[in-house]
């Protein structure tokens, strides 16, 4: 049995969540914690982002066959990375807003293509606060890294919080 930090709940939650609104179901495997990936996505996008207690690194990696999954069409180069860059930012808000739930309040950069050198560098046994989630779908293997020092000891569930869910218009 493994031990589950409530940081590897809220990941897998998100990313799960996340998968089921494209109507792809993801299972979670066991996190992995300074392992270096076995074979790197072939579309991938990060985020920095900050809190009160650190700063990190969220990674989202995916192969061709659940982009294919999620939508059927044919993606052009910048098509594909405008596609993984949209899904890390919906990953990064669905993740932000399960923080807060536990009253941390994350900052996030806007996406940006991850290269190869970055996923070696952040995805690797390098980093000694690098995580590796993996989900399986029905195409492949979909993976998350978290490159952050979280103690999530500390975190105290304030309950819900209300915000906008995912598609909520929000008139000014």
């Amino acid at each position: 049995m493994t031990n589950r930090s409530t940081v590897d709940t809220i990941i897998q939650g998100a990313v799960v969540d996340l998968f089921h609104s494209l109507e792809i179901a993801s299972a979670p495997l066991a996190p992995a914690a300074g392992q270096p990936l076995r074979e790197l996505p072939d579309l991938a996008a990060f985020v920095h982002f900050n809190a009160a207690a650190g700063s990190g690194v969220l990674c989202l990696g995916c192969p061709l066959s659940v982009v294919q999954l999620a939508e059927k069409a044919t993606y052009t180069a910048l098509a594909k990375e405008d596609w993984i860059r949209e899904l890390m930012n919906q990953l990064m808000g669905r993740v932000k807003k399960r923080f807060l739930q536990f009253g941390v309040h994350l900052n996030a950069s806007l996406p940006s293509p991850a290269s190869k050198q970055f996923i070696d560098r952040h995805g690797g046994a390098v980093s000694p606060h690098s995580k590796t989630y993996t989900f399986r779908t029905i195409r492949g293997s979909v993976v998350v890294v978290l490159d952050a020092q979280i103690d999530d000891r500390q975190f105290a569930y304030c309950g819900a919080v209300q915000l906008r869910d995912e598609g909520d218009i929000i008139l000014f």
